[in-house]
């Protein structure tokens, strides 16, 4: 029966949100988490979409983060963090993307990359969560002093290559979008873990510490909700 799989019910919203029938695509994302809860891509959609719902309330997107967050821990074993790592000169930063190649998003973060590699003060790691490479990623990967594609590897693998690098501050440039591993952000893959850039909203999850954004992204009276 192809109506087993919720890919159909995604589609489908995805089509609806096309002819701004927003209401009905709605209904049919939460009939796919319904149908295939152990799919956690549908809350990523889900939770994607809802970025775009008119007086959206708060409150449901973080519930919804939230139950996405306890599933992904229901269905993922993994050892918790443990923070060992030693004092040294150099702060180790990371970078988690699918989008270092022809994207908008190396509009934003290219010569950020490039002025932190240039700055002896970071060892900086590219994490690449894509398996295709254009003329950008090659560009890109001269400014990291390491870079792993890590689109092999399931989240605990990464999860555990990026703590054996001992990096200190990890940057989640994805959120919810397509080829995001949050996942490796929900299993604590580093003491620091801050969501920048690609999206921009909060992920609503307790592992993500900071969000860098501007005021018109969150306004003043919207932080209490950070």
């Amino acid at each position: 029966n192809l109506f087993k799989s919720s890919s159909l019910f995604i589609l489908h919203a995805k089509n609806l949100f096309q002819f701004s029938k927003m209401d009905d695509a709605f209904l049919y994302f939460e009939k796919a988490i319904e149908l295939e809860p152990d799919n956690l891509r549908n809350y990523h959609s889900y939770l994607f979409y809802l970025n775009y719902k008119t007086n959206l309330d708060f409150n449901y997107y973080l519930e919804t983060a939230k139950k996405f967050e306890q599933q992904y821990l229901f269905l993922n074993k993994f050892e918790k963090y443990e923070n060992n790592l030693q004092l040294i000169k150099k702060i180790k930063i990371g970078f988690v993307s699918y989008d270092f190649r022809d994207h908008a998003l190396m509009y934003q973060i290219f010569n950020v990359i490039k002025e932190l590699y240039e700055n002896n003060d970071f060892v900086i790691y590219g994490y690449y969560t894509h398996s295709i490479e254009d003329d950008v990623t090659l560009k890109i990967k001269e400014y990291f002093h390491s870079w792993v594609n890590i689109s092999q590897m399931n989240d605990t693998e990464a999860t555990i290559r990026i703590r054996s690098d001992e990096v200190f501050i990890l940057f989640d440039l994805g959120g919810y979008t397509s080829g995001n591993r949050i996942g490796i952000f929900i299993q604590r893959a580093a003491p620091n873990q801050i969501s920048w850039a690609g999206y921009l909203n909060t992920t609503g999850l307790k592992n993500i510490d900071y969000i860098v954004t501007d005021l018109m992204v969150i306004k003043d009276n919207f932080k209490n909700n950070y």
